[in-house]
């Protein structure tokens, strides 16, 4: 269960002793100062804990940085190839293009996202409030609405823009984020499943799905393209509360197809004492606990075939049921 919300200021407030789980929200430590934007050759990836889940062929995301003020400039701050703006917190931003939509081939040829590893996994029926500031670039061609974030249990990675197209965030902006001036703040409250463990910022959704306005037709004469550009700064998630009343949401998916996501089925971070995996026919295919919290889709050392298995699981004093799509 997802309860999103939009603020333009905070309205909440936390103690000095609550943890941002993720790391270097603001964008401050990096191994190297960035020195250009090329494509696929790491400049990104300096900044420290954090990485671009997509081929590079794909979209790259960029790193700003004061550090590079007495050099090229062109990823510096405040200024830097995309405009003016200095950072909301401290001497660092990353900015990302939302997509990259071609006016000659009339389609969505780049995207770019950004993802890190939280410092912890989240605890089942524990609410989490999630905020970020955007702001958008001078030279961006339009803003748009459905900028997202997914917060997942398996890390990201997307190959092609099919792969793209087919996921669907934990929660995006309803409105179209114009402001190449001020830094805008989105958050949203989050109750978590439980074991989620990445979080993913970037626009997901077929290109007609979101609001276009227009901004600047300088970056349209250089790229013939659409090319929503945004900075973005100060990201944190923090625990709220524990939520009574409440069960969590099991997975009902997984792909055991060695593809390195999604391969196992996982209670790890779940709070589940006990998982039985039944087929069609009653029998018991796997029991997961905290000494075996895995399936591996295995069963005896032979696959097992795709489709419907039954679970029971204990939660407490609770049991839940419910079924398992095996994919392969």
């Amino acid at each position: 269960m997802i309860k999103p919300f939009l603020y333009l200021v905070f309205l909440v407030s936390f103690t000095s002793t609550a943890q941002n789980l993720v790391p270097n929200g603001s964008f401050e430590e990096y191994s190297q100062c960035p020195d250009s934007r090329e494509a696929s050759d790491g400049q990104f990836e300096r900044c420290t804990g954090w990485w671009y889940p997509t081929n590079y062929s794909v979209g790259s995301p960029d790193y700003f940085n004061v550090c590079n003020n007495s050099g090229n400039g062109i990823v510096g701050v405040p200024n830097n190839e995309f405009g003016y703006q200095h950072a909301f917190d401290g001497n660092a931003y990353v900015g990302l293009g939302a997509f990259e939509y071609s006016l000659n081939s009339n389609e969505v040829f780049a995207v770019e996202l950004i993802s890190a590893k939280l410092f912890d996994k989240l605890k089942p029926c524990h609410s989490y409030h999630f905020s970020m500031r955007i702001n958008l670039a001078d030279r961006a061609t339009h803003g748009i609405s459905k900028l997202g974030v997914l917060i997942a249990q398996d890390s990201l990675y997307i190959n092609t823009l099919a792969d793209w197209e087919s996921i669907e965030p934990t929660w995006a902006n309803s409105s179209s984020l114009f402001d190449t001036s001020e830094w805008i703040s989105l958050e949203f409250d989050y109750l978590a499943n439980g074991g989620e463990r990445y979080v993913t910022i970037g626009y997901f959704g077929e290109y007609d799905e979101t609001e276009l306005i227009f901004n600047d037709s300088l970056g349209i004469n250089i790229y013939n393209s659409y090319f929503p550009f945004y900075y973005i700064d100060s990201v944190s998630l923090f625990e709220v509360e524990e939520v009574e009343n409440c069960l969590p949401n099991l997975p009902n998916v997984f792909t055991p197809n060695n593809d390195f996501s999604n391969d196992s089925y996982s209670i790890e971070g779940l709070d589940v004492a006990e998982l039985i995996v039944f087929n069609r026919w009653g029998n018991v295919i796997a029991i997961l606990n905290e000494d075996h919290p895995t399936w591996d889709g295995m069963f005896e050392g032979k696959p097992c075939t795709e489709g419907s298995y039954f679970y029971r699981a204990k939660f407490g004093n609770t049991y839940l049921t419910g079924f398992i799509e095996l994919i392969r």
